[in-house]
């Protein structure tokens, strides 16, 4: 919102020179002005129109990327690990079911004692 939310101060609202309005700012008034004041600024390869809001959202997208430098090889290795979990328990799956057989199906069959 700091980005693009800049525009012409409501009624009532005097802005003294070198400030300029944006009403996600506390007071409203800031000194830094709007870094996106017009449509336009970036040419798109894809042929997205280049809008205040887009290149807002590009900027964020940014940020977020360059904060986690990791993140790829966290999730790669998140991923590796989810793997190996997941051929442990089949393999014990397999090695349950293999040694218990024998006692699962065996029959027992109760006699008589012959006296």
């Amino acid at each position: 919102a700091l980005f693009w939310a800049s525009g012409a101060p409501p009624a009532g609202i005097s802005v003294r020179a070198g400030l300029y309005y944006n009403p996600y700012y506390p007071g409203g008034l800031i000194a830094m002005p709007p870094p996106l004041h017009s449509d336009g600024l970036v040419d798109y390869e894809d042929g997205t129109p280049c809008t205040k809001s887009q290149m807002a959202k590009d900027v964020v997208n940014f940020l977020c990327w360059a904060s986690e430098p990791a993140h790829d090889e966290r999730k790669l290795m998140g991923l590796k690990a989810m793997s190996a979990c997941m051929v442990g328990t089949a393999i014990c799956g397999v090695w349950y079911r293999s040694m218990w057989i024998g006692y699962k199906t065996r029959r027992i069959d109760f006699t008589k004692a012959v006296m």
